[in-house]
């Protein structure tokens, strides 16, 4: 079966599914009964699929769970603890992806992580600012030509 969750943006209680730049599905409700998701994700503040399993997790304040996408539920034993699992990401994410690149980001204010999903943990020299890394500013917030 083609799996077509390669990440997701949320909106407290909405999400849409992309593939790179391209738009699958969305805007949805991620409380859509389909998904068999706990009433405790409601409001969820991350959620991407891992290329390490290509499972789908989703993240809520210090708390993640697990989910199968084809299983349509959340794996035995969740919620867990993020920081007993996930070493160096924080709690309260503003977004989690898996980019082109295979390599796991997660966001959080002003500044991103990049997971070795090998090790599990982030990766050294991280926490970096997003407005650098990402959108190319300077850093005194201009943009480098």
């Amino acid at each position: 079966m083609m799996r077509f969750l390669t990440f997701a943006i949320l909106f407290v209680v909405s999400y849409w599914v992309f593939r790179g730049r391209s738009r699958l599905l969305g805007p949805l409700k991620s409380t859509n009964k389909d998904l068999n998701l706990p009433k405790e994700l409601v409001g969820m503040d991350a959620a991407f699929v891992w290329g390490a399993n290509g499972l789908t997790y989703f993240f809520k304040g210090n708390k993640y769970w697990r989910y199968n996408d084809e299983e349509k539920r959340v794996g035995d034993g969740y919620p867990k603890n993020i920081k007993a699992a996930w070493i160096g990401i924080p709690d309260n994410l503003d977004a989690a992806m898996q980019w082109k690149n295979g390599k796991s980001f997660f966001f959080k204010g002003l500044d991103y992580y990049r997971l070795d999903d090998l090790d599990f943990q982030v990766n050294p020299n991280y926490p970096k600012k997003i407005s650098r890394e990402w959108l190319g500013c300077s850093s005194t917030g201009n943009i480098d030509p």
